[in-house]
């Protein structure tokens, strides 16, 4: 846990004797807990700006005083109609959230729908029972506690689900900013996803194969996530792999591809601890869970980095890469951070030091984690989600090339916006010249960056395998940016 208490006078103050390291370690991070700090209570701040101007606004309006007979006459109807005993809109939307194969799966309850709501409702959640799978009661019981003590948490989330969040991870006021939601309101949207979730809870169990190195206590452990639809493991992935391994990262490959491929998985035995076949369940997030859970099962490293095949590495910058992030002494520790939405590390890379694998951080993801399959709610709760818990616990967070720094370098104003800028997109070239070993595979197959630019940042080696790459993928139409970058030179 860290000390965000302490005063701008005390970071500045110099160090005494021998303690100048120390104190300069302590200094790194105690800004990084108060960036942290204060980038969340900027963006708690704007939303109470906004919130409230919307609702001065609104209530201050001609056609909110016109309508005012037209609102109390509703009310009195929806009343009337659950006095009736009729369906109301709070028992449909009751019905849209509630998971009723999922209840009667998880607690042996029999029933038809209706029959099992009714359970719920009369004494279910009183009995520590959940109404579906991503409504955790225990912690909102504990986080909301004080709603009227006959209400259960489905009842109370339904009726203030724009301003409450179902479980740690999600964030409601979040997705109601989405310009694409694909649902008319969050209540609706919620019960959708669990529905998804019935299909992905059918998939295998882990697959293990073992590699030459070992887990082992005290080690610098690697989750490294790939998926291929054919299992294969192309040369830029083994190449990556081996660079892990020069590097001193004990890797642990967690493939969500539907089988793996004998021949291309072979090449990597020499560089890994373990290749796992996992779930293909909530994208990259449900193998960095499957893949956390499983070296901690075996070991207790120094720390656990978490990496995906998203983007090609410049093994030759890997190295001095990797030192700058052991040497950074925040708790949690991304290659880039972003300001789209909300602030938080970009989630291809990310590096859990000792004191972020002891924390309640930990234990809770790899006790509460949910597997869904709709990226917008891996998105929310777990790239956007992971950091804002990492903070509400304490951890220190901090980038190894800030967004604020790289935006600084080409002059750009910040943007906290639902549109500011992907760093690893917009800002590619500044971050290669600054230092870092990642390409995104979007950038070259999607946004066309300049093939000369390329290869006087990218050496020649990474854009062949990234072409190799691409070209299998089948990108069809024009050719890659890597394609050209590597067809033109000399």
């Amino acid at each position: 846990m860290t000390d965000d208490s302490a005063s701008p006078e005390a970071l500045d103050r110099p160090p005494h004797g021998d303690e100048g390291s120390a104190h300069a370690a302590e200094v790194r991070r105690l800004r990084a807990a108060i960036r942290a700090r204060e980038a969340l209570l900027e963006e708690r701040e704007r939303q109470l700006v906004e919130k409230t101007e919307l609702v001065r606004s609104m209530t201050a309006s001609r056609s909110w005083r016109l309508t005012r007979p037209l609102r109390a006459a509703t009310e009195l109807r929806r009343r009337a109609s659950a006095v009736r005993g009729g369906r109301s809109l709070e028992h449909d939307a009751l019905e849209a959230m509630f998971d009723p194969e999922w209840y009667a799966r998880r607690y042996g309850a029999v029933g038809p729908s209706e029959t099992l709501l009714d359970d719920y409702l009369s004494s279910g959640w009183r009995e520590g029972r959940d109404p579906m799978p991503l409504l955790d009661g225990a912690w909102y019981a504990a986080q909301y506690q004080g709603r009227p003590s006959d209400t259960s948490p489905l009842e109370d989330f339904v009726a203030h689900a724009s301003e409450r969040r179902p479980n740690r991870w999600f964030d409601p006021a979040l997705w109601n900013r989405l310009p694409d939601r694909a649902a008319p309101d969050v209540v609706t949207y919620l019960g959708g996803v669990a529905v998804d979730l019935h299909r992905e809870a059918a998939d295998s169990a882990l697959g293990v194969v073992s590699g030459a190195s070992e887990l082992e206590d005290g080690c610098a452990a690697c989750v490294f996530v790939h998926y291929d639809t054919e299992g294969r493991f192309d040369p830029h992935v083994a190449s990556t792999v081996a660079a892990l391994a020069r590097c001193g990262r004990r890797v642990v490959v967690c493939s969500t591809s539907p089988a793996l491929d004998t021949a291309t998985s072979e090449g990597l035995r020499d560089h890994v601890a373990f290749v796992l076949s996992v779930p293909n369940t909530g994208h990259d997030w449900g193998a960095y869970h499957a893949g956390l859970g499983f070296v901690l099962g075996r070991c207790a490293p120094r720390s656990v980095t978490f990496m995906n095949d998203s983007v090609y590495v410049v093994p030759e910058a890997l190295h001095a890469f990797l030192e700058r992030v052991d040497g950074t002494p925040a708790d949690v520790v991304g290659a880039t951070d972003s300001l789209m939405f909300r602030y938080h590390l970009q989630s291809y890379f990310l590096h859990l030091g000792r004191s972020a694998l002891d924390s309640a951080l930990t234990k809770e993801f790899l006790s509460t984690y949910v597997a869904v399959a709709d990226k917008h709610y891996v998105i929310n709760a777990y790239e956007i989600g992971f950091s804002r818990r990492a903070a509400a616990h304490g951890l220190a967070l901090e980038a190894v090339f800030p967004y604020e720094e790289l935006a600084g370098a080409v002059g750009r104003e910040l943007s906290r916006s639902e549109f500011a800028p992907n760093p690893t997109l917009d800002l590619w070239d500044v971050l290669l010249e600054q230092g870092s070993p990642f390409v995104k595979r979007q950038l070259l197959r999607d946004m066309a960056p300049d093939p000369a630019r390329l290869r006087e940042l990218v050496p020649a080696e990474t854009l062949r395998l990234a072409e190799a790459h691409l070209a299998r993928m089948d990108v069809g139409g024009d050719r890659s940016s890597a394609q050209a970058a590597a067809g033109e030179r000399p």
